[in-house]
């Protein structure tokens, strides 16, 4: 009698709710009961080393900023001016300039490895090096070219305007960089954003050219050569090198 009543409680113990429902799955473990979960892909957003390095940047920005906006102001109305020469009889330039001058640059020599580490992201160190011998190597070259053909005054004024171009370079594309991080804007936009400000800035560049150095409408042809060579060359060298990068890196 007994056994015949553990049978029964055995075979009702078995029984459950789900019996004949679509819902019972005992081929499935226990093991793996509950939500899987999956790793989410890589993103700027949530690397804190990338928010700290933007945070730095824009801070830095700010100050420099705020410090040099005499200069900054002097030197664009100065721009698409021909060098003066009476440029080292009178000390009017703004105080800290070449200390100011220096920040902007480092800063945009990080926003653009950042930038383009927002559009591929293989390493951030490799396009900081690769944009910083690209800088480096171009105004060495300016300072070589420059010095065998064309005078002091000349000079100085082509390298205030050149680094100042490119510090704006700069502020232009950090904007862009915040876009892409924390508002996932496309790859395509952030290229056709970015190619907008270097179309802007190498036009600036040309002018500046034109007024500095070939003032005379025969010097047209000289300038041609002179920034084919100097400033569309290496621009093509770098971006075969980036395009090698980014097909090494996948």
């Amino acid at each position: 009698m007994k056994q015949t009543d553990t049978l029964s409680w055995a075979a009702n113990y078995r029984h459950t709710f789900f019996d004949n429902s679509v819902f019972l799955h005992p081929e499935i473990s226990s093991e793996h009961m509950g939500i899987i979960e999956y790793r989410q892909p890589y993103q700027l957003h949530t690397d804190d080393s990338i928010s700290a390095l933007i945070l730095f940047i824009f801070m830095i920005f700010v100050v420099t900023l705020s410090r040099s906006c005499k200069y900054m102001q002097k030197q664009a109305r100065e721009l698409f001016n021909p060098p003066r020469e009476y440029h080292n009889l009178f000390n009017d330039e703004p105080l800290g300039k070449e200390k100011s001058t220096t920040i902007l640059t480092g800063l945009t020599l990080l926003v653009m490895p950042l930038l383009l580490f927002s559009i591929h992201q293989s390493s951030l160190l490799v396009y900081t090096g690769i944009i910083l011998f690209y800088y480096l190597s171009k105004k060495l070259l300016y300072h070589f070219i420059n010095w065998i053909f064309f005078d002091k005054i000349k000079n100085n004024k082509w390298n205030e305007a050149y680094s100042y171009i490119f510090s704006i370079e700069g502020i232009l594309l950090f904007p862009f960089l915040l876009l892409s991080v924390y508002f996932d804007l496309s790859a395509l936009q952030i290229f056709l954003f970015t190619v907008s400000v270097v179309i802007l800035s190498k036009i600036v560049l040309i002018y500046e050219s034109y007024i500095i150095f070939f003032p005379k409408i025969y010097g047209i042809l000289h300038l041609i050569v002179y920034f084919c060579a100097l400033e569309i060359a290496p621009l093509l060298f770098l971006c075969r090198a980036l395009a090698y990068i980014n097909k090494s890196f996948v």
